[in-house]
């Protein structure tokens, strides 16, 4: 009897062994994320993302509300609480865009002899850069292609 028991013990902890998940290597995947989000343009898209799926939450709410369906103060509360967070990212992913703007903008900018050099301005960023595109149209400005 105690063999048989034994050998079921064993046999059970074999089948379980067999079916364990593997090893789980958060660190690698975690590396991997941070690769692929380190420039300023993918943190511009990672940002921009969270702030339109926090608005896409918002106005969910806000169509509820409107059309007089029920809510509860957990929802009025998460509503508030997406819409901060929608303003946040979406800060964040103005900057983001603004600082890979500058930086390809600058690149492409020295690089090319062709395109009107001016003196540095310290507000030489991409709303600087289209009102004066816009109001000296006749020089030559690098635009980037979307």
């Amino acid at each position: 009897m105690k063999i048989q028991k034994l050998a079921t013990v064993l046999g059970v902890s074999l089948l379980l062994g067999a079916c364990a998940t593997p090893h789980k290597d958060v660190m690698s995947l975690d590396a991997k994320i941070a690769d692929i989000s380190k420039s300023d343009f993918d943190q511009f898209i990672y940002h921009q993302s969270i702030a339109e799926e926090n608005l896409e939450h918002v106005l969910k709410v806000r169509q509820y509300w409107q059309d007089d369906h029920y809510w509860n103060i957990d929802m009025e509360k998460g509503a508030h609480d997406s819409a901060a967070k929608a303003a946040e990212h979406s800060k964040l992913a103005e900057g983001a865009l603004t600082r890979w703007w500058d930086a390809n903008y600058m690149r492409k900018h020295r690089a090319d002899p062709h395109i009107h050099h001016h003196e540095h301005h310290p507000d030489h960023s991409v709303a600087h850069h289209h009102r004066h595109h816009k109001h000296h149209h006749r020089h030559h400005h690098y635009c980037p292609k979307n």
